[in-house]
Order: structure tokens, then sequence, then C-alpha cells
């Protein structure tokens, strides 16, 4: 009896203990199942490697700016789209999205850049989801000290491709400090025009075939469109132009003229006259590597300068035409290589190239300028036409020093005028009647001025300016569109065009954003915010 106790006692001990390692191990395995699990649906989400902001590392406030994600798979395929977020100049955050017509696709592991564009302000920084569906599977905020550093909206900006060229030091001259970025090719080129938003002109230089490494057909026909749009180029194609004007060669489409020829000596009175120079070009005759020259023929547009001086220039060396509501400047000579490099006056013919009839108009224009009308209290034409939309028939609004006014007279009511009354009329204890009096009259008077001043319904209105090139039979549209609102709520706003001609989708484009006030006032673009200055700080 004792001994089978005693093994019945044993066996259940080791059943027991059994037990107890089974408990063990099978939550071990839960919890390494839940690491697995959660280690693999991490590798499994799209990771952002990488993030280029506006065109060589500069973006201009309330301009469209380009954003660059370099985005890897994880360990399945990503199927969706990207999103971006900012904030306008309100400081509303704005949701930008609809970058590609479908899905994004990205095998698995594998890497791909993904462009986007928003418009930046002083407030806040930016913020980037990539979406399958409605789901976001990976997110990421930059802080406003973590993206490139904003130009002020009314900076005039040129765009250098190829070789750096001192574009920066020809073009200023006294208050006229324009933006110049160098691109070293077209690799980070936008694909939309509207990517060159505040983009004055680009000066391409075609000496080297790496200078054009990138250029794709999407972002040649942005390029395009942004030229018909109203942009200007500056096209250098001096030793290469047997290569780069053949009939199905993108530059083809933009320089007017057939190519003859390159010449490799060429008359260089031409452009010592035009650029005002005191020392002569002198052109390399031993063989060295120098600028040769693209001869055309059958040329359209002005030519600006021949290769010679009167009877004797016959060559066609700066010829600027237009293309749409923009224009396209040929040079005939690679404007990076000797002797343009060390010429002295090479800063010069650089300035008269880039502006053209403006250079030898620039005094006038500064004294325009100067005698310009003001209207609304701002200096420039988008402020005064912000200003002006903001003018509603009908509706009287609040004005901001109304406020400080009656803030101001409301303080010294109940604070010394009280006082001051009262301790002369010997009537101190009347202030437990006059001051709850005056709280409740100007809380009386606010509510019936807010009644009184209120919208009842929603004001537009709306300014349309319309430009068509009889040439090209192009039309451009332009709307400015100001609401009032009587409360704070959500709305629908869109845009759709209603020509006279019946035209296709693809003839048929729309653009609608926001529109900032430029300038340095309450409100304007270039008022550092709060919230800004303090990012800074902490970053």
């Amino acid at each position: 009896m004792n001994t089978f106790s005693h093994i019945r006692c044993s066996f259940e001990g080791r059943i027991l203990c059994m037990m107890r390692g089974l408990k063990f191990f099978c939550a071990g395995y839960i919890c390494c199942l839940i690491l697995l699990g959660g280690s693999t649906l991490a590798a499994e989400a799209p990771r952002i490697i990488e993030l280029q902001v506006g065109l060589g590392k500069q973006c201009q406030l309330g301009y469209w700016t380009p954003v660059r994600v370099h985005v890897q798979a994880g360990e399945q395929d990503f199927s969706g789209h990207l999103e971006l977020a900012t904030a306008d100049s309100d400081g509303l955050l704005t949701v930008y999205s609809g970058f590609s017509k479908g899905p994004i696709e990205i095998a698995i592991g594998e890497k791909k850049w993904l462009t986007g564009y928003v418009k930046f302000t002083h407030h806040g920084g930016l913020k980037i989801r990539l979406l399958e569906g409605d789901k976001v599977v990976t997110e990421a905020d930059y802080p406003r000290s973590r993206l490139p550093k904003l130009i002020v909206s009314t900076n005039d900006r040129v765009i250098v491709i190829g070789a750096e060229l001192d574009l920066k030091s020809a073009l200023t001259r006294g208050e006229e400090n324009p933006a110049v970025t160098h691109l070293p090719d077209f690799t980070t080129f936008p694909d939309r025009w509207y990517g060159l938003e505040g983009v004055r002109q680009i000066l391409v230089t075609t000496s080297n075939p790496d200078y054009l490494k990138g250029l794709s057909e999407s972002r040649f026909m942005a390029l395009e469109q942004w030229l018909r749009l109203g942009g200007e180029i500056v096209i250098c194609i001096g030793s290469r132009g047997a290569e780069l004007l053949q009939a199905e060669n993108y530059w083809n489409r933009l320089v007017s003229g057939r190519f003859q020829f390159v010449e490799q000596q060429w008359k260089t009175a031409g452009l010592e006259v035009y650029a005002g120079a005191e020392d002569p070009l002198e052109l390399a005759t031993d063989g060295a590597i120098a600028a040769q020259m693209t001869v055309l023929e059958s040329v359209a547009g002005r030519t600006e300068v021949y290769d010679g001086v009167g009877d004797a220039g016959q060559r066609p060396m700066v010829v600027r035409r237009l293309f749409g509501f923009g224009q396209v400047v040929f040079v005939a000579v690679d404007l990076d290589l000797p002797p343009f490099v060390d010429w002295p006056a090479q800063s010069r013919l650089l300035r008269r190239i880039s502006l053209g009839d403006e250079e030898l108009a620039s005094g006038d224009s500064k004294m325009a300028r100067a005698k310009g009308i003001s209207r609304f209290g701002y200096e420039d034409l988008s402020g005064q036409l912000r200003a002006a939309l903001g003018q509603f028939e009908g509706v009287t609004l609040v004005r901001f020093y109304w406020i400080v006014g009656l803030l101001v007279f409301y303080i010294a009511l109940i604070g010394p005028l009280d006082y001051l009354l009262l301790k002369k009329w010997n009537r101190l204890h009347w202030t437990w009647i006059t001051f709850p009096s005056v709280v409740l009259g100007f809380s009386l008077l606010a509510v019936v001025m807010s009644a009184s001043f209120k919208s009842k319904q929603v004001y537009v209105n709306q300014l349309d300016i319309v430009d068509f090139d009889v040439e090209t039979s192009q039309l451009r549209g332009t709307t400015w569109v100001y609401i009032l609102s009587p409360e704070s709520r959500t709305y629908d706003l869109q845009v759709k065009p209603k020509p006279i001609d019946q035209l296709d989708d693809d003839q048929l484009a729309c653009l609608c954003s926001w529109q900032g006030s430029p300038g340095k006032f309450l409100g304007g673009l270039n008022t550092p915010s709060v919230s800004a200055s303090i990012q800074r700080h902490k970053g």
C-alpha cells in the first residue's frame, strides 16, 4: 500500500512537472510568434530612404516645389500612392496627392524615386505618407529645420543646368539680387511644368554629354509646356550641334533653323560689340579645346548678333524667338569653354543674353517702378489684386484696428478711468456696479457687432484673365477667386473652364491651388511665423 502510494505520487509529480514545462514552452512559443510576427509586419512596410526637396536644394515661398522621395519596398510588393501634407499661408494643413495616373508599383525589395509637388510657407514642415488604398503603411514627419532654406516669394529665380557659369554675379546689380540655382544635369528636373513655377529663366550648356543626363520625354514635355506658358530658356549649342540638332533630338524641337555645320574658326567681332567688351576674344589656334560655332540657316526669330560686324557678319550667333507665350534664346557657341571662361567681358555677355532688351531698358524700368501707384496699402500687383478681391459689395468686414481700439478703450475704462472718476466723486464703492456694467455692455456690443457685420451667405469674387497666342492658337487662362464664408466649414471647390470650341481632355488642363500674399506685412509669405522660429531654435 505504501509502495503503491509512493509510485503514484512520483508519477503525479512527474506529470505536474511536465505540465508546467509545457506551459512555459507554449508561453515562450507564443511570445516568439508575436515578436516574429511584429518584425515581419514591420519589414513588410516600405521605408523612406532619402528625401530631396526643391531644385538644387532651394525652394521658394508660395510656389510649387518638387519633392522627390526615395522609397524601398519591404517583403511585399507595394501598390499604392504618395501623399504629401504641409501648411498653407493661413497655417491650415493642406494635403497634396494624385501625382500619378495610376497606383505606384514597387516590387519586393526594389527602390524607386517618387515625385510629388507642394507649396511651402513658414508654417510647419512636411508630412509624407505612403498609402495602400485608404490605409497608411508608412508615415514620416520632417520639421522645418530639416528642409532647405526658403527663398522669399518676390525673388527672381534662374536655373543653370550643366557647367557652373557665374550667372549670379552677372545678374546682381544694386537691388537686383536673383536666386541662381545650379543643376549638374537633368536627373532631378521636374516632370510637371508647374514644378518650375517661380523660375524666370533656364540656361542650359551642352558641351559635355553628362550635362544632359537624366533628360527624359516626360521632363522635356514639362519643359516645353512651361515655355509655352511663359517661361524662358537659353540654349548654348556649339561643338555638339551636329548631334543635338538632328531631327529626332529633343533640342531640335526648340531651336529654329536648319543645322549646316560646326565652324572651328569664327569671327569674334559680333560678340565683342554685343557685350560692350574692351578686351578682344582670342580663339585657340594650337588645337586646344575651345568653343566652336554651330552654323544655322533659315533661322526664324530675331537675330541679335552675327559672328561679324556689318557686311562681314552673316551667320547668327544669338537668336531670340517666341515660343508660345515664352521665348527661346539660341546661342551658337559654348559659353563654358575657352576663350569665354577667362574673358573679362563674360559677365556682361551673360547679362546681355539673359536679359536681352531688359538690360538696355533697365534705367527706364527702375524709374517706372519708382513712380508706381499703390492701392489698398500694397506696392505689388499680387497684393493689390488680393486686397481688391477681398472687397465684397454689401458686406462690412470687422477690421483688425477696430478690435484693437475697442480693446484698448475697454481696458482703460475698467481700469484707470473707472478709478479716477469714482475717486473724484468720492464713490469708490460704486465700482461694484460700474465694473460689471462695463463688462456686460462690451459683451452686448460684441454680440451686436458679430450679428450685424456677419454675412448670411457665401460670397465669391472672381477675376479671369485670358491670353491667346495667334501664331500657335494656344489659349492660357488664369482665374483668381476670393471666397467669403459665413461659417467655418469644408467646401468642394472646382474650376471648370468652358472653352468656345470643343476640346479633348488632353488638350484642356486645369491646376487649382491656394494663393498667398507676398511681402513682410502681417500674414505675408515673407514673414516668418512664431512656430517656425521656435522650431529653428529647437533644431
